[in-house]
């Protein structure tokens, strides 16, 4: 992960935002190139995914987890918008211009200016940017921080039809390396758990409605 960071400013949309928690959802290039089967990259399990998680976003913002949506700047439109997923007020933007969102911006330090210690991630593509962006947030920096606490949702994460790993095998790595893996629904559980006094009444009863309601077949 970059100590020194020298693109901030370049399109980022970070929000002075009062973080009530210590969580931060990101979700990682939800975009056209990578979900839409349309495309040459997309196929019916990214899209599958892709909307999975634009249906679960606004369940964590209920749960006062403040989200980043981090979008590859190197896309081009169409390809670089993003698929189902839709900006809410209160979301923050963040380019990336290399695999982890930690590589030449300065994220981390925005992250830890608001007091985030768990990131909660999801999104494409599994072996690459969303690896590379949990081993990053596992990594101490020159003794300065401690690593974030990352747990990756295993049910909102995919690989598009140029990445075609095995997913075990990059689980297995990730929890190797400290990540946690948690289904949606887990860690929804797990918010309402330890942080329920953030979360407001009616966002709790709707959020454990949801939870005991069965999955789709």
């Amino acid at each position: 992960m970059s100590e020194n960071s020298s693109q901030q400013g370049r399109g980022e949309r970070w929000l002075n935002m009062s973080h009530p928690s210590e969580y931060a959802h990101c979700m990682i290039d939800v975009q056209k190139a990578y979900c839409d089967p349309r495309g040459y990259r997309g196929t019916p399990q990214t899209d599958e995914v892709a909307a999975r998680i634009a249906s679960i976003a606004p369940l964590f913002r209920q749960a006062s987890v403040p989200t980043y949506i981090i979008i590859n700047k190197k896309l081009d439109a169409p390809g670089g918008a993003l698929h189902y997923l839709q900006a809410s007020v209160g979301d923050a933007i963040q380019l990336k211009y290399a695999n982890s969102v930690f590589i030449g911006t300065n994220f981390e330090h925005h992250l830890r200016d608001q007091g985030v210690r768990k990131l909660i991630i999801s999104g494409f593509n599994l072996n690459a940017c969303v690896y590379d962006t949990v081993i990053d947030g596992l990594t101490v920096i020159d003794g300065l921080y401690e690593e974030f606490d990352v747990q990756v949702l295993s049910d909102c994460v995919g690989n598009d039809r140029f990445n075609r790993s095995a997913p075990e095998d990059y689980f297995e790595d990730m929890v190797l390396n400290g990540a946690e893996l948690k289904t949606h629904k887990e860690s929804l559980a797990e918010i309402l758990a330890r942080a329920a006094q953030n979360v407001s009444a009616p966002a709790r009863t709707q959020i454990a409605h949801y939870l005991s309601a069965p999955d789709p077949s």
